[in-house]
């Protein structure tokens, strides 16, 4: 995963959603709400989030724009909220050779979700199909040593999945091995929930992220065997720094691995070698 600066909201979403806002938070005021059908006026601005994304899927990373629709996924989830089980049988398998997971098992927190926060601008994210579809659904994982339920919105909740636009930076809590394999930086609640809740490490992505993961790791071995003040390092560094272009598929997992794996931070590499 890796972090985008927020795009901003295209001219004339709010009047766009106002009448819907307006519906919504009619009916959940009454006293006894039920279901309510939100109808779909974010896709309309789907192309805004995903250049804003460089086309990628904002959790896993992989490309969207070319390959498939992709889904704009409401990160605060707009029906119902669901929790894993502590149980790690239950969390579900990919299905080899398939995109598709056997086995997931939820447990139903609120069949309300974060209403007040469907029509929001800052609550879309691009997903691709099997991250949205298939892993992280109603799932939404927060701090909190009581929860509210079901959620309102003068509750106050720190949300443990990471998102591309805000929040806690990545690469302080996913760390990637050269196998492409990912687990929690140092333990990170952050990173254990949301690899779980995206399905991060199902072994297709893995295999995905492999070939790049070892590059990076072979880049970190130069590194190590070559003077600072020589061409080798600093063609070394570049070689980096063009392999975390935003723009690339996984560009996060190389700038978590260059970060915590050296004494650097990304932004060096940035004023370094970025073009003026």
């Amino acid at each position: 995963m890796d972090r985008f600066p927020r795009p901003s909201k295209p001219r004339g979403f709010d009047a766009s959603v106002k009448a819907h806002k307006d519906r919504v938070q009619s009916h959940f005021k009454k006293k006894k709400p039920g279901k309510w059908k939100f109808e779909d006026i974010w896709s309309k601005y789907k192309r805004n989030i995903a250049v804003a994304s460089h086309g990628k899927c904002g959790y896993c990373e992989v490309r969207v724009t070319g390959s498939q629709h992709g889904d704009v996924d409401h990160f605060y989830p707009k029906g119902e909220v669901w929790a894993l089980h502590d149980d790690r049988t239950k969390w579900g398998q990919e299905i080899p050779g398939l995109s598709k997971v056997k086995g997931r098992k939820k447990k139903l927190l609120s069949r309300r979700g974060y209403w007040w926060l469907v029509y929001e601008w800052k609550n879309y994210v691009l997903a691709c199909l099997v991250c949205n579809q298939q892993w992280k659904l109603s799932f939404f994982p927060v701090r909190a040593k009581r929860r509210k339920l079901p959620p309102l919105p003068r509750s106050k909740e720190k949300p443990l999945l990471l998102n591309p636009f805000f929040g806690p930076d990545p690469v302080r809590h996913l760390q990637f091995i050269i196998t492409g394999a990912i687990i929690p930086y140092k333990g990170s609640r952050y990173g254990f929930e949301t690899i779980r809740t995206c399905g991060l490490d199902r072994p297709s992505l893995t295999l995905d992220r492999h070939e790049k993961a070892q590059r990076a790791y072979y880049l970190l071995k130069k590194l190590t065997t070559c003077l600072p003040t020589t061409p080798e390092y600093d063609l070394t560094l570049k070689d980096f720094f063009l392999m975390g272009r935003k723009e690339n598929v996984h560009s996060g997992m190389i700038r978590a691995i260059f970060e915590q794996e050296t004494a650097m931070k990304w932004k060096q590499l940035e004023k370094r070698f970025a073009i003026p």
